[in-house]
């Protein structure tokens, strides 16, 4: 794997990381009966979250290949994509304001976060790493 795509391998071993401190957490708080009755499985939560994190990385590498200087507008208007495709997809939690979706509705909050923070750290990363042809500002 070439350097240009150690973001991407970033992202596929935090999110491994992530779903192993997650799934200890609630084994060792013995949680397991609250997180079984979730309408979606954390497992498939962090498949949807690690799958869009990988695209959004993925594609600010392809746009900083192409033109360094919208890497930043192309991070903002994939962020705003991801965020209105997930309200769509995971609305029943979202929008569900009973008391039986509360720790579902926390949960995918605390998710959405911790996601948008790494792909924050990783597009910075990218951001960082200018290509060789643009000139220094």
């Amino acid at each position: 794997m070439t350097k240009k795509y150690t973001p991407i391998l970033r992202v596929i071993l935090s999110t491994i990381v992530l779903y192993a401190v997650h799934k200890s957490v609630i084994a060792f708080a013995d949680w397991n009966k609250i997180f079984d009755e979730f309408h979606y499985a954390l497992e498939k939560l962090y498949i949807a979250f690690g799958l869009a994190s990988l695209l959004i990385v993925f594609i600010l590498i392809k746009v900083k290949q192409r033109n360094f200087d919208q890497v930043g507008m192309a991070f903002m208007v994939l962020i705003t994509v991801k965020m209105s495709s997930f309200y769509f997809v995971f609305r029943p939690v979202i929008s569900n304001r009973g008391d039986e979706t509360r720790w579902e509705r926390i949960n995918f909050i605390i998710l959405f976060m911790v996601f948008l923070i790494l792909e924050t750290l990783i597009s910075a990363q990218i951001l960082k790493s200018k290509p060789k042809n643009h000139p220094k500002s």
